[in-house]
């Protein structure tokens, strides 16, 4: 997209979108280059929206139903309809990392369904990898950088050398 002055001293800026070749004419060198990039622009802004996040889990799903085991499926069809609710009804085509990472934070500090407790960040882990490849089924070429909420350890009591030799003392 180079623009080329004419001998009657406009500018002329040559492109070419989906095959068909468009010429922008205009007095200035900036104005012929902001029409052409206008022009390009409205292609992309009219692009098809396309299916929602939730549509590309559930075709994630079906795509893999014959491969995955049973078990893995039903975990899926959970995931798909308890998982990242504020992204169910984006369009794929206009997610953005900051959509996941927002989400992902949610889920975070979402409480389990039975329980009460809040989801492991191993369970957001697998929600988020769930989430990841029903998206690249859909669109390849996006990647998501997103920073998952790190595991916490758990330590355990050990019983002192006193309960432990009262427990066995008799038996």
């Amino acid at each position: 997209m180079k623009p080329q002055q004419l001998p009657s001293g406009a500018w002329m800026v040559q492109v070419q979108r989906n095959g068909i070749r468009k010429n922008f004419i205009a007095d200035k060198k900036s104005e012929a280059k902001n029409l052409a990039e206008a022009w390009i622009g409205e292609a992309k802004r009219t692009k098809k929206v396309g299916i929602d996040v939730h549509q590309a889990m559930l075709q994630y799903i079906e795509a893999k139903r014959n491969v995955l085991s049973p078990t893995t499926i039903a975990q899926y069809e959970k995931y798909a309809e308890n998982a990242f609710p504020s992204l169910r009804t984006v369009p794929v085509s206009l997610l953005t990392s900051l959509d996941v990472q927002t989400a992902v934070n949610d889920e975070t500090g979402r409480e389990k369904q039975r329980g009460g407790r809040p989801v492991s960040a191993k369970f957001v882990k697998n929600e988020y990898a769930f989430l990841s490849a029903a998206v690249k089924l859909v669109r390849p070429d996006f990647a998501m950088r997103v920073t998952l909420p790190k595991p916490t350890k758990t330590y355990r009591d050990l019983p002192t050398a006193t309960e432990v030799i009262n427990s066995v003392k008799g038996t």
